[in-house]
């Protein structure tokens, strides 16, 4: 009877070593968050605040998710393709955060089932990635720019040009890259201070840029125009100089212009996006469904002048603009 009795004892014990192992385990192991971006300047830069947000925001959970950054190209090929696929089923993260849209789509195209948090400059709902910004869907939410910091560029284009009759909206993106419905007619016109007739350039290269300085195109506009994208980085200085050389007002998308010789320039306030996915991941790790975790859009914004480069075009900004720039370079 006693040694039945130590028999079962110890069979009970070695069930409640073996829950409670399982239970640690369970307890110790972290979530997962890969971390995607393209190799470009600002890249260390974001890699290091998504860092400290995640820090900030989880110092006191008991959730301690770990991040891991994978470094990508954007060029859709094959071999990106399989890279990147490879890499995440590898990894099989719990959720996945891109700074880069074209990465996240790529993601969202291998169908793995997984949270998908991405940075987006446009409206997600025009381009039908999503259906609504407050509940999203396709498994995707995130921080936005939208249609907003558009607007809110071209408004104070038109407080430097209030006679501007047309404008010229001039788009440089890779050949395979699908032109943004974001720029249509219907979009602008909801405003009435810039009911304006609009006309629309593209080009993916300088070669074709250079070419568009010295055709009759260029001219046909009382002002210029600049979307921001990510393929613009690589032609800033090339830009915002051939602008300037050929004395044609334009407005651009990023103050960094402005030391290249723009004469002005407007862009959203995105020092917060890790702070907003750093909240989106917690709210995940929570069990909040992802449709129910709405895209954030981005409502601070600044606004930088070239004074000489202003004078260069012709034009001399009142100074009531003046005392509202962020950033005026004499």
């Amino acid at each position: 009877m006693n040694g039945q009795r130590r028999r079962i004892i110890r069979i009970a014990g070695t069930l409640l070593a073996g829950s409670l192992l399982s239970t640690v385990r369970a307890d110790t192991r972290k979530p997962l968050v890969v971390y995607l971006d393209i190799d470009r300047p600002i890249g260390p830069a974001n890699w290091e605040k998504m860092q400290r947000a995640m820090e900030r925001q989880f110092s006191a959970s008991r959730i301690k998710p770990k991040l891991i950054p994978i470094i990508a190209k954007a060029d859709r090929s094959d071999e990106t393709r399989l890279k990147l696929r490879s890499d995440i089923e590898e990894l099989r993260p719990t959720i996945v955060v891109s700074y880069h849209p074209a990465l996240a789509f790529m993601v969202r195209e291998f169908k793995l089932d997984i949270p998908i948090l991405f940075f987006y400059v446009g409206d997600p709902v025009a381009r039908g990635l999503t259906n609504s910004l407050v509940r999203p869907s396709g498994g995707m939410t995130g921080y936005v720019l939208g249609t907003s910091s558009l607007v809110k560029r071209r408004e104070m284009l038109f407080r430097l040009m209030p006679d501007c009759k047309i404008l010229g909206i001039f788009d440089l993106r890779p050949e395979d890259e699908p032109k943004p419905v974001t720029y249509n007619d219907s979009i602008i016109e909801d405003d009435p201070f810039i009911k304006v007739k609009k006309r629309f350039f593209y080009c993916s290269n300088a070669v074709e840029f250079e070419k568009f300085l010295l055709g009759p195109v260029v001219r046909s506009v009382d002002a210029w125009d600049m979307p921001w994208n990510l393929f613009v980085t690589q032609y800033m200085q090339g830009i915002a100089g051939g602008f300037s050389r050929i004395r044609m007002p334009a407005m651009f998308p990023r103050l960094a212009f402005l030391n290249m010789g723009a004469m002005a320039a407007h862009e959203p306030d995105t020092d917060d996006f890790a702070e907003v996915f750093a909240r989106q991941i917690a709210a995940l790790l929570d069990g909040v469904p992802i449709e129910n975790i709405p895209f954030i859009r981005s409502t601070r914004y600044k606004f930088g002048l070239n004074l000489t480069a202003l004078r260069n075009v012709g034009l001399s900004p009142p100074k009531s603009l003046i005392k509202v720039a962020d950033v005026v370079i004499q």
